[in-house]
């Protein structure tokens, strides 16, 4: 293999793993052979680096980087976990996106033919995409993504750049997501089984940060799921499903957790699944709603608050003689017990 084609793939593995590329062992070569090591050590940091939600600790534009591509994949399939499979495909797509933003239009214009996407660049120097493809990636991604905010000519999708760069992240986290889980043989599962076994642990511990337990509000951890009014485990599923979460309900849940005693750190973790994850701002979105950066805690809104904005999902019959989420969860407690 070439070294610009090295360099290319090893930036954008998802277009490469379909193709067969000189110099690519075969996937039992990959796990089998003592020479690739470094890539199945580089493949298990790619999925732990996904699951906390930081990218790996090395990476480069070598063949074990590329390499260890294959292996994440291959791991992600064995432990075949919906919430990883999230967790690494929204990963995988803020990488690409990082490296996307500083191609040249030229270079940008292939890789989204290469997704799929009808992107091009006017003479204007603005870029547009086909609506079809448009929607089918910025759907769920609300807010100014919204086709009605958007100028629409002649079938085509008015977009900076930044937008381009954006949706094709989009598109790439929907293709992996949409290609795992891959079918793994037994004897390569018992290969790499250790690897499998630390992140499966690591998985595992972080679900039980959210799975049901019992609480004791502030001071006592996220509380018990159980006892959740069903606004707020409805908004919890939306969040650990990585669907798009409007402003308010993501406001809601986070004064709700924190009123529960739940930390930051927790907070901005379980967000971690959201497409446009962004962990700094959310960090001091997550610090200041709890009163760390403003000085001032804001607390979870009222029943009334949450059906003004369209919040309040499914009232079962406590729902109807309460008037605020914490009111639920409490009175919820002797029903539970």
């Amino acid at each position: 293999m070439r070294s610009g084609e090295l360099a290319f793939f090893s930036k954008y593995p998802f277009l490469a793993h379909d193709r067969h590329l000189e110099g690519i062992p075969s996937a039992q070569e990959l796990i089998n052979d003592e020479r690739y090591d470094e890539a199945r050590q580089l493949g298990a940091e790619r999925v732990l680096g996904a699951l906390r939600g930081i990218g790996p600790k090395s990476k480069g534009t070598g063949m074990s980087w590329l390499l260890s591509y294959p292996v994440s994949r291959v791991l992600v399939s064995s432990i075949n976990d919906p919430y990883l499979i999230r967790r690494y495909a929204l990963m995988e797509a803020k990488q690409a996106y990082a490296q996307l933003l500083s191609e040249d239009d030229q270079v940008l214009g292939a890789i989204a033919q290469g997704l799929g996407l009808d992107a091009r660049r006017s003479r204007d120097y603005r870029w547009s995409m086909g609506f079809v493809d448009y929607i089918g990636c910025a759907a769920g991604m609300g807010g100014r993504w919204k086709l009605a905010n958007r100028d629409l000519a002649m079938g085509r999708v008015s977009l900076t750049k930044h937008d381009v760069c954006r949706v094709m992240q989009e598109a790439v986290r929907r293709r992996i997501e949409r290609e795992l889980p891959l079918a793994i043989p037994p004897t390569v599962k018992n290969k790499l089984g250790d690897s499998a076994q630390s992140i499966s642990s690591e998985l595992g511990e972080m679900k039980q940060r959210w799975g049901p337990r019992d609480g004791a509000g502030r001071g006592g951890g996220a509380g018990s799921v159980l006892r959740l009014p069903p606004c707020m485990k409805r908004l919890l599923r939306m969040v650990q499903s990585g669907e798009n979460v409007p402003h308010m309900g993501r406001f809601a849940l986070t004064t709700f957790l924190h009123a529960l005693g739940s930390s930051p750190q927790d907070v901005v973790a379980l967000f971690g699944t959201s497409a446009d994850f962004d962990e700094e701002r959310t960090k001091y979105q997550v610090e200041h709603i709890m009163g760390k950066i403003s000085g001032t805690e804001y607390t979870p809104p009222s029943c009334e608050t949450m059906r003004t904005y369209g919040l309040c999902w499914e009232p079962d019959e406590l729902c109807e003689r309460v008037k605020h989420p914490l009111s639920y969860y409490r009175r919820k407690r002797k029903f539970v017990k």
